[in-house]
């Protein structure tokens, strides 16, 4: 039992980290069009707009990525694993922002900063999407 049980989370983890940097080569793309292409650049604000554009066409693309590959043997209710999906990833952004923020303060390099909250996001996620967004649906037997 124990041994299925590591094989499976291996499988899932590998497929997790695939789904990951798929949506890691989408978000520099995307960044890429929007400021390089459509020229969403010329300002502060339009480079804001540009990263969180960029931001949710990924957010957008990893949910279907980890719907249709990572999680794919579960089925449910589409629009609430859309919904829970956005609440845990943007959750786990704030989370990186905060983290970021207080190993920067505490005079940490900005790479260890940026690593170290990402590090527990991408376990908090996973966990979280296993566990609650796209967790299995338990059968219903009829008596």
């Amino acid at each position: 039992m124990w041994a299925r049980f590591t094989q499976l989370m291996h499988t899932k983890l590998f497929r997790y980290g695939i789904a990951g940097s798929a949506t890691f080569a989408v978000n520099m793309v995307a960044m890429y069009a929007l400021m390089e292409w459509v020229k969403l650049n010329k300002t502060d604000l339009e480079s804001n707009i540009s990263h969180f554009l960029s931001t949710e066409i990924s957010i957008l693309f990893s949910f279907h990525a980890h719907t249709f590959f990572t999680w794919k043997e579960r089925a449910g209710n589409y629009f609430q694993r859309l919904w829970h999906f956005h609440l845990l990833t943007g959750l786990t952004i704030v989370l990186r922002q905060i983290g970021f923020h207080l190993l920067s303060e505490a005079g940490y390099h900005w790479i260890v900063a940026t690593l170290v909250p990402l590090v527990i996001a991408i376990v908090i996620n996973f966990l979280g999407y296993d566990k609650l967004v796209f967790r299995a649906v338990q059968k219903k037997t009829e008596t």
